[in-house]
């Protein structure tokens, strides 16, 4: 049995998507890594040391939230519902830590 995904035209959107949304990222992250590198507070001396803690901000999270969900769903018993409580959560507790961002030079 055949499903649509290999469908010729379904399985053409999917690529035509991928590469949509693959674009998108890339001049997301080129904007966002250009505005990243316009506020470094001292970029003649801690340029590397900032974009390596950069780095890390960016990749920690991809590090954590797999170890971490596991034992939330074994917490609520296979219950998706607190994974994605424990997920919004993280992200509200991580954009107060924008509030004292005033502005960008």
């Amino acid at each position: 049995m055949t499903t649509i995904l290999f469908d010729g035209v379904a399985y053409g959107m999917l690529l035509f998507g991928v590469g949509l949304v693959g674009m998108g990222h890339g001049v997301y992250e080129g904007v966002d890594l250009a505005l990243v590198t316009d506020v470094l507070p001292d970029r003649a001396r801690h340029a590397a040391k900032d974009l390596g803690l950069l780095n890390i901000a960016n990749t920690l999270p991809q590090v954590i939230a797999p170890l971490a969900a596991p034992a939330i769903l074994q917490a609520s018993r296979g219950d998706y519902t607190l994974l994605f409580a424990v997920a919004g959560a993280v992200a509200i507790v991580g954009s107060l830590f924008l509030l004292p961002l005033k502005n960008v030079r």
